[in-house]
């Protein structure tokens, strides 16, 4: 479930909504979203409010915690009794981000990757890891791939791919924080097509529009949302006052 949160000057989550996933899980992901806490976000040395998502992994049967280190072990058991299973190397490189081993996670994400090249949810998750360590490049290659492989070819893998509409969002957020406007501006108007009512989306295509010094355009994503969801219209508008 991919939650989508608002991120006060403290690092306080406070809204929360879910944006996809089924909608069983939805409340359960959005409660815990609401009880996250995250370093402050720095502009220029200034503590600013940010929106970004979160996603929630749900699995079924007994419960999982991926520090215990049996759990852990257990993983590793399955990966060595089924080496040819790309969805074990999935849960073990998942297990090994949650523990911080993320060169481990990298070389599990990638063996489930070479055992199933259209395994959309992994290339996935190695995007967002490289993001997270900031290897920007590796994260873009990652995400393209995800997003390039045919549904028809993604859904045969489990889990299946989910989060496209997410993965566009998370290449124009790289783009954007590289102020890679016109890149960031190609990503998103390609996800408008598929994605229109992604409120994420109309943020980012604002930044992108005031990065290229597109004022009015950036007002028109103002308008498009203002009716529908007040909130990150309000957003919006304060991106667009910030600009001269």
């Amino acid at each position: 479930v991919v939650v989508e949160v608002t991120i006060d000057e403290e690092g306080n989550v406070i809204s929360a909504r879910a944006i996809s996933g089924h909608p069983l899980l939805k409340d359960a992901a959005i409660d815990a979203a609401r009880g996250w806490t995250f370093n402050q976000t720095l502009l220029q040395g200034v503590p600013v409010k940010v929106i970004g998502t979160i996603t929630f992994r749900f699995e079924l049967g007994d419960s999982f915690e991926p520090h215990d280190p049996k759990e852990l072990e257990a993983l590793k058991r399955q990966v060595h009794e089924s080496p040819n299973s790309p969805e074990a190397h999935l849960k073990l490189a998942d297990a090994y981000v949650y523990r911080g081993n993320n060169d481990e996670a990298i070389d599990e994400y990638s063996e489930a990757i070479r055992l199933s090249p259209n395994f959309a949810t992994a290339y996935y998750q190695l995007g967002r890891l490289y993001q997270q360590l900031q290897r920007y490049d590796e994260a873009l290659d990652a995400y393209r791939f995800a997003i390039n492989i045919p549904p028809e070819l993604a859904s045969v893998n489990k889990p299946s791919f989910t989060l496209a509409d997410q993965t566009y969002m998370l290449i124009a957020s790289i783009h954007l924080d590289r102020a890679q406007y016109a890149e960031a501006l190609n990503v998103l108007s390609e996800a408008a097509k598929l994605y229109p009512d992604l409120m994420t989306l109309h943020l980012y295509l604002a930044r992108a529009y005031l990065g290229l010094g597109d004022k009015h355009s950036a007002l028109g994503e103002y308008e498009l949302v203002k009716k529908s969801d007040p909130e990150f219209a309000r957003e919006i508008l304060k991106e667009i006052r910030k600009k001269p």
